[in-house]
């Protein structure tokens, strides 16, 4: 259990919302990274 949860929101509620932003850094990460470098025509 991960000490930084707050009291207010409970464990499945928790893992569920660390779950949904880690899909999207994955997922947006890359594609921002290449829509800065590659999309401009360097």
């Amino acid at each position: 259990m991960p000490a930084n949860r707050p009291d207010t929101i409970s464990e499945p509620v928790y893992y569920k919302q660390i779950l949904t932003y880690s899909v999207i850094v994955v997922i947006a990460g890359p594609l921002l990274v290449w829509a800065a470098l590659i999309l401009p025509g360097w």
